[in-house]
């Protein structure tokens, strides 16, 4: 009786670990699969969805916030760029650019994630704007957006319009769609 009970309590030990294991791998399965899912979704939040509300250290300009952006009935376009982000660099003379002749029509403002110090150098040395920043990159996860350089439009009335732009080519296409939905430059009065 005692040698039936020591191996019934043997098994019962070796079933316990193999049910531990077993438990284990499910649990690293499911945060591979949920991993899986979410790197095939789209980035961003969906068009049509009520762009989230932030306010941010406004280093160039005088906008701080996204109603600040908004208040003129422009659409507005977030760029989101990080200080270490190569092509984001790269990317800061077009930026600087579209601020300066699209400013009419559309709010384009740089969403920077990174020092301070070199934030403020960077948009001193590209001559940019409008530029927000944050230490860290909370209005970019609050956005769910996944790489830099990105961009978001959003309506005049605070919704999301278009999917999010990743990379140069994707961002400029962006910029087109907020012109789009700007419409025609406003006239220039001229005194005389």
């Amino acid at each position: 009786a005692q040698v039936a009970l020591f191996v019934t309590a043997v098994l019962a030990a070796v079933l316990a670990a193999a049910v531990g294991h077993l438990w284990g791998e499910r649990q690293r399965l499911t945060r591979e699969l949920e991993a899986a899912i979410a790197a095939k979704a789209p980035p961003g939040l969906p068009p049509g969805t009520l762009a989230p509300r932030f306010a941010l250290d406004a280093v160039r300009g005088t906008a701080r916030s996204l109603d600040d952006l908004l208040s003129d009935g422009r659409p507005a376009v977030l760029v989101f760029v990080s200080t270490t982000c190569a092509p984001c660099l790269q990317m800061l003379p077009a930026l600087s650019r579209w601020q300066d002749t699209l400013s009419l029509r559309v709010a384009i403002a740089a969403v920077f994630a990174g020092q301070r110090t070199e934030i403020d150098r960077l948009s001193g040395e590209h001559e940019l704007s409008l530029v927000l920043a944050e230490e860290r990159a909370d209005t970019f996860e609050r956005y769910r957006l996944r790489a830099t350089p990105c961009a978001v439009l959003i309506d005049p009335d605070g919704v999301l319009s278009e999917s999010p732009a990743e990379g140069l080519p994707a961002i400029e296409t962006l910029i087109r769609a907020a012109l789009a939905r700007a419409g025609p430059a406003p006239a220039l009065v001229q005194s005389g």
